[in-house]
């Protein structure tokens, strides 16, 4: 049957309105159902139907949207069907809907001339997320992946260090962004208490929103704030006073 270590890790990577719905059934079934969304404005709805003998038994992938056809349909649930066999007998959710994002974004839908400057058509637009760690064991290393994930998704942003509070500002395509948090809650990228590799379980999404263009990073940085004034020199700087009094000033025993 699914961990709940798959769920969590679900409900937070998912945690818009609308994103996720899960449905517990007679006989324990589940039913997940996951919103992915297109930089040009097309939602796909997957819905996968988890039975007790999950893992050993894959899931059943429905693609459900008006905006794409059947042949598109069929290559989504092609591919992940063939991803769910691979995998059978390990936890495979997070990275079956991974799978399902990337080959979305990929696809050509075949728009038609009457179609451009539509909606679907306009340029991709830009996201602002904000991430909350609970603390960095393998300070180093952990500092080292996130550049990278950054990197090779395209992502600009500000790793912050205050006090004992670690922050981290990403902006780009909401489909990256995605990417980004599928990657943090599913690979291991810091060590426990033993100094094993785990996986991250205490971020948390303070939020993700869209921000006037001028509130914008070029780049990916780490930043270490001497104090409180810093911190809020550093929102104040980039234009965006609107996350540090809406969501840093809310968090409990912060100021």
């Amino acid at each position: 049957m699914m961990e709940e270590d798959e769920l969590l890790a679900l409900k937070s990577i998912y945690c818009l309105p609308g994103e996720l719905d899960i449905v517990h059934g007679d006989g324990k079934d589940i039913q997940v159902t996951v919103q992915l969304h297109r930089d040009d404005g097309v939602d796909v709805k997957v819905v996968l139907d988890v039975t007790p003998s999950y893992p050993h038994t894959p899931p059943d992938v429905s693609i459900l949207s008006a905006a794409i056809d059947k042949s598109v349909s069929k290559t989504l649930r092609d591919t992940a069907n063939q991803h769910a066999t691979d995998n059978t007998g390990s936890p495979m959710l997070i990275e079956l809907i991974s799978v399902l994002q990337d080959k979305l974004s990929t696809l050509s839908l075949h728009q038609t001339e009457d179609e451009i400057g539509s909606p679907m058509s306009r340029e991709p637009e830009r996201m602002t997320l904000m991430l909350r760690l609970d603390h960095m064991r393998a300070k180093s290393q952990y500092i080292k992946t996130i550049r990278r994930w950054t990197g090779e998704l395209g992502l600009d942003g500000r790793l912050v260090f205050w006090n004992k509070l670690i922050l981290i500002l990403l902006q780009g395509h909401q489909s990256s962004l995605k990417e980004y948090l599928v990657r943090h809650k599913s690979v291991n990228i810091d060590v426990d208490s033993r100094g094993h590799p785990c996986k991250e379980k205490m971020m948390s999404v303070l939020c993700e929103t869209s921000l006037p263009a001028s509130a914008r990073f070029e780049d990916f940085k780490v930043v270490e704030c001497e104090s409180s004034k810093d911190l809020k020199k550093l929102f104040d700087e980039h234009r965006m006073e609107e996350l540090y009094v809406n969501y840093l000033q809310t968090i409990k025993g912060f100021t």
